[in-house]
């Protein structure tokens, strides 16, 4: 079985930006905030992959109730990493950035 190796919270956050690259000017991150924000948005990528990844074997292994439980934790993750990539590029939850607005049959309702 192969090491994956998860995202080095003991770091300061310069190596995180490496992984995931530099939040878009302008989204009023300061470089701290900006190094903050991308290591939780790894952290939480990182635990949607093992979630996912345990949950697989959990089912494989007819363990359907920490497969559930898995899959819960799968989707808990995923769903913060989205916010978290959502949040740094300035956009909202359905994808407009800020100060945009849906077009015609894009009106929210």
């Amino acid at each position: 079985m192969s090491r994956i190796m998860g995202p080095d919270i003991s770091k300061s956050g310069s190596e995180t930006t490496e992984f995931l690259g530099q939040a878009p000017s302008g989204t009023g991150f300061g470089r701290e905030q900006d190094e903050k924000a991308l290591l939780r948005l790894e952290v939480a990528a990182y635990i949607s992959q093992m979630c996912a990844e345990l949950g697989a074997m959990a089912r494989n292994s007819d363990l359907s109730l920490l497969s559930y439980f898995l899959d819960m934790a799968t989707a808990e993750a995923r769903e913060a990493s989205q916010k978290l990539s959502a949040d740094m590029h300035g956009v909202d939850a359905e994808g407009y950035g800020a100060g945009q607005a849906p077009r015609g049959d894009e009106a929210r309702t």
